[in-house]
């Protein structure tokens, strides 16, 4: 396989610097707005940078930014995740220390009791601990119930994290995580584990030519697509903008190879109707496979599968190429 490599320059330098100062601008804005930093969200943000501040040369490339606004929403994603994981923790311990000292309190009230019978006016101050004890008791249950409650939710909003909301796909702060699981469980139980790609070719092109909402419903319909044709045990992911990637358990690269080529095949058969009129768009897209190597880590396996989708791209794209160690 032949690789296109550029050469580094000052001025990529200083462009990349100027386009991570953007970035990071868009994301206060997301957080003063208080929106929620899905990449949708993340990208007209920082077009509005781009605008406000008059950057003519990002602009003149009209380049979706992807790395750094890419790495600064994945940093935000994963401390929101373990702030909400420390939360989840400590109701739990709380839960857990409430139900203890209670208990303790009821036990110890018992033992008392028994030892003063005799003894009326300590047996009444013992009676009034005791309701007290269970008046605390009820409000401590009520907070509990409160608390566990609010576990729940924050269950569900550590779930929405790892969706994608247009496609309701996992995305790519899930695979993040979850890739890293899948390399740890290949090792130790042997077997093997490749990863797919998938960019939609020009897609561009149906944004421009039908629309955005159209080309959002193009997205839709993939991401049924392949999570239809896929086992159970594989992993569907949106990667960002028009890019999808699978995760194959048990599964090398030929064989991976050959799911990828069902899917391509598939999604050029299919037509896609756009609303208001009677044209069908057809569609094609370029993968790139690779298997998970020995002490390789989740960056590098998804380097090589970015790899081998872009020499299929420039080859002529409709196609799959596999990098396989």
């Amino acid at each position: 396989m032949t690789m296109v490599k550029k050469n580094t320059t000052n001025e990529d330098k200083e462009y990349a610097a100027k386009v991570i100062l953007i970035a990071k601008e868009a994301l206060k804005q997301i957080v003063s707005k208080r929106l929620l930093p899905w990449p949708e969200v993340y990208e007209k943000e920082f077009w509005a940078v781009c605008y406000r501040d008059k950057a003519e040369d990002i602009l003149r490339k009209k380049v979706k930014p992807k790395e750094a606004p890419r790495l600064i929403t994945e940093r935000f994603l994963k401390d929101t995740e373990e702030i909400l994981g420390g939360v989840h923790d400590t109701v739990d311990e709380f839960v857990g220390d409430t139900k203890s000292h209670f208990d303790d309190m009821h036990e110890t009230i018992s033992c008392l009791t028994q030892k003063v019978q005799d003894r009326s006016e300590v047996l009444e101050d013992l009676n009034r601990l005791a309701q007290y004890n269970e008046t605390i008791r009820k409000k401590a249950e009520s907070t509990e119930k409160k608390l566990l409650e609010q576990s729940r939710t924050i269950e569900k909003l550590k779930e929405r994290l790892r969706l994608d909301p247009l496609t309701g796909l996992l995305n790519r702060h899930a695979l993040i995580t979850d890739l890293a699981r899948e390399i740890s469980r290949a090792r130790r139980y042997n077997y093997p584990l490749s990863l797919m790609m998938i960019d939609v070719d020009d897609f561009k092109d149906i944004n421009d030519s039908y629309g955005h909402i159209t080309g959002d419903k193009v997205l839709q319909k993939l991401a049924e697509i392949f999570e239809s044709s896929v086992r159970e045990t594989d992993l569907v992911y949106r990667y960002g903008g028009e890019e999808f990637v699978i995760v194959c358990p048990h599964t090398d690269c030929d064989s991976a190879i050959n799911l990828a080529e069902r899917l391509r095949r598939k999604i050029r058969r299919y037509r896609f109707v756009p609303e208001d009129t009677s044209k069908t768009i057809s569609v094609s897209v370029s993968i790139g496979v690779t298997q998970v190597d020995d002490n390789e880590d989740v960056e590098t396996l998804i380097k090589r599968a970015d790899e081998a989708l872009y020499s299929s791209k420039i080859s002529g794209k409709d196609q799959t190429t596999k990098y396989c160690v």
